[in-house]
């Protein structure tokens, strides 16, 4: 694992010089300066620097001696798991930069010791999250071995989980590529803190504006579980360009019902929209249904049946369609919801009737609308 880089060296001289007045300089096992103060001494060579690395102690360079690229001061080596890394050298007299000398050298190691758990961390959690990839998109090669790396990072599949696929929508391109994915960051780390999580629950981003939970459920209801989860993500996203919008699949156990319940939400995430933008593969009513329909065969079935719905100048009578079937086709209901008169909601679907040959009251011909309406908001057109 490589932690001690040129740019980590450069950024410890720098939070070195905040603290004591010297020239700071690192040099790698090879005893070449890869970090100074200085930057002209960059890439050149310092031989006390390789004799400490040689002999395992500290070298001390006074004004008479002479070694090859160096100048007068004290030369440490950096030791990290029992191996020396590299040196830190402090430039000047050795007995006015001597004190600088463990301070230096203690909070250099301090910052490669961070630097490692940090580094470990971030592999620990690209692995759980390619395992996890693998698995909701049945790319392993078998159920038992699947089940064993589970266990190397302590994943048990066997549990009981229920999906959320969150999408963030940042309609007006507000965040760069990257601000967006240092902030999906950022959240699975506050997500896992404020959550009080299971060690089984498990987070990750999935795609470019996409972050899959999958939090372990025993006694409680996928619709619980997720509320609480939803709510979160909902405070987090405040004060940022994001619109939220999340499918919840049902609670299922084991490898093929974590995979089963992964896309039910994202299913569910398809049939969001602005006046539902959560919604619960479970609560699905017939509309659940186009989800097995090809996109192109419901814009073929709205073109033929409800090619009113295509054209801008009757998007208010698609409003009123909309507002009537949140309301179960209630006169009364709907005027009220729309704060029009009866006889103005009654001729907007008269009109309706007239342009399709379905009357949207009857609820067998009212289906075909409810179904039209969720296919338009759907395919997008």
């Amino acid at each position: 694992m490589d932690i001690f880089s040129a740019d980590f060296a450069q950024h410890t001289v720098k939070e070195m010089d905040k603290i004591i007045p010297y020239n700071i300089n690192v040099m790698n096992a090879d005893g070449v300066i890869i970090a100074s103060k200085d930057h002209e001494r960059i890439g050149t060579f310092h031989e006390g620097a390789l004799r400490a690395i040689q002999e395992q102690r500290t070298v001390r360079i006074y004004p008479n001696e002479t070694f090859q690229g160096a100048k007068e001061g004290i030369n440490m080596p950096i030791l990290f798991q029992n191996s020396v890394l590299g040196i830190i050298g402090i430039t000047g007299h050795p007995d006015e930069v001597e004190s600088y000398g463990n301070i230096i050298l203690k909070m250099t190691e301090l910052m490669i010791n961070e630097a490692y758990i940090k580094r470990t961390l971030q592999l620990e959690t690209q692995a759980k999250d390619s395992f996890i990839q693998e698995w909701l998109l049945e790319q392993y090669t078998d159920e038992q071995t699947l089940k064993l790396r589970g266990e190397t990072l302590n994943v048990n599949v066997d549990y009981t989980r229920a999906a959320l696929v969150f999408q963030l929508n940042d309609e007006n391109n507000l965040y760069t590529d990257l601000e967006r994915q240092s902030w999906m960051e950022n959240t699975l780390t506050w997500i896992r803190r404020q959550s009080d999580s299971h060690s089984q629950d498990l987070f990750l981003s999935w795609r470019t504006n996409q972050l899959v939970f999958l939090p372990s459920i025993n006694d409680a209801t996928e619709e619980s579980t997720a509320q609480k989860l939803i709510d979160l993500m909902s405070r987090r996203a405040e004060g940022t360009p994001f619109k939220l919008t999340c499918g919840v699949g049902g609670k299922n156990k084991g490898i093929q019902g974590t995979i089963q319940s992964f896309k039910e939400a994202g299913h569910a995430l398809e049939l969001t929209q602005k006046q539902q933008p959560f919604v619960y593969y479970n609560q699905l009513g017939a509309e659940s249904l186009l989800i097995y329909l090809a996109d192109e065969n419901q814009i073929d079935f709205i073109t033929r049946h409800f090619p009113f719905m295509l054209k801008e100048e009757h998007k208010s009578l698609l409003h009123t369609l909309d507002v009537f079937f949140q309301h179960d086709q209630s006169i009364e209901k709907t005027k009220e919801a729309l704060f029009i008169h009866k006889n103005t909601l009654q001729y907007r679907l008269k009109k309706i009737e007239s342009l399709t040959g379905y009357n949207p009251r009857s609820f067998r011909e009212g289906l075909l609308f409810y179904l039209a309406l969720k296919m338009v908001t759907r395919v997008n057109i």
